[in-house]
């Protein structure tokens, strides 16, 4: 689960993204990656977790990823 400092970007259910962090919103957008990019800009520090569309064999939601920044690449 992400934690506190992180901005979540999820679905909403007029079908647009919104981005919060600690239950506040910080940005929205049409796609999934508006809403993140704009959350970027106004909190550059913090990591954006999107909330996956992809579901399990169960039929939930499957986690959260990282958009932005990027995991460093292991050398």
């Amino acid at each position: 689960m992400a934690s506190t400092v992180d901005v979540i970007v999820a679905r909403q259910k007029d079908g647009t993204f919104k981005a919060t962090q600690n239950g506040r919103g910080v940005a929205t957008g049409d796609t999934q990656n508006e809403a993140g990019w704009k959350a970027h800009i106004k909190k550059p520090d913090a990591a954006i977790i999107a909330q996956r569309v992809k579901h399990t064999a169960e039929g939930v939601p499957d986690e959260f990823r990282r958009m932005y920044p990027q995991k460093p690449q292991k050398r």
